[in-house]
């Protein structure tokens, strides 16, 4: 309507009774702006019909309105097509913190490695080598993994290029089969001597902790007293 009106006020005669070629094209501007207000104000009226009554912008809930648009949520890793280059990545930073809770979990569980070692040897077959495979593989994995990471942050060259990472991703993935499933197979026998050496090596690491747990608190907490018996 604000545009009609526009144009009918620039038609109308002027006192000469000519319509200058500044005038119309002043009328049509106005009824271009017009309407794009027109449609933005429709526009806006549905949108928020669509998530309820209108709101100021400060107070509409981003996330409810982006459900009633159906709108893809961002980031959305099953968008990503699978790649070997990340998926190493993140089994490196995974198999990482599990093996260093476990190494944790050992130095401060209440029983020795003597006594574990007996208890393992006393389990079936197939017990064994599903507990051996969730410690075999992510120790191969992250030990062959992290060997080619080192080769990165010194200053060799060598696998930074884009068929460097593959070659030396799939090479990473198949030293971590053969060396895990070698040693979910293979069965260690200890002579009496070297079991008796096993409560010595848990007493010793137990210690190392204990006084590296002692130098960290010592540091951060100078205030506090430490005292391990």
């Amino acid at each position: 309507m604000f545009g009609l009106t526009a144009l009918k006020r620039a038609a109308t005669p002027t006192t000469t009774g000519l319509i200058t070629a500044s005038a119309v094209f002043t009328a049509t501007q106005r009824a271009v702006v017009g309407s794009l207000l027109q449609r933005a104000r429709l526009s806006s009226a549905k949108d928020s019909t669509a998530v309820g009554t209108s709101l100021p912008t400060l107070e509409i809930d981003a996330f409810k309105r982006s459900k009633a648009f159906k709108r893809p949520t961002s980031p959305h890793l099953f968008i990503y097509q699978p790649q070997l280059t990340w998926g190493l990545s993140l089994f490196h930073r995974v198999t990482g913190g599990f093996l260093g809770v476990g190494a944790i979990w050992y130095l401060v569980a209440p029983f020795t490695s003597a006594a574990a070692a007996a208890y393992v040897a006393s389990l079936p077959f197939i017990v064994k080598f599903v507990a051996k495979s969730a410690l075999a593989l992510p120790l191969a994995y992250h030990s062959f993994n992290g060997l080619r990471h080192l080769f990165w942050d010194t200053a060799s060259k060598f696998g930074l290029s884009l068929s460097g990472v593959y070659s030396t991703g799939y090479s990473v993935l198949a030293a971590t089969v053969v060396v895990g499933f070698g040693y979910m197979v293979t069965k260690v026998s200890l002579s009496s001597e070297e079991k008796a050496l096993l409560p010595l090596v848990h007493n010793f690491l137990v210690k190392i902790g204990v006084s590296e747990a002692a130098k960290i608190l010592k540091k951060n907490f100078p205030l506090v007293t430490v005292q391990f018996v």
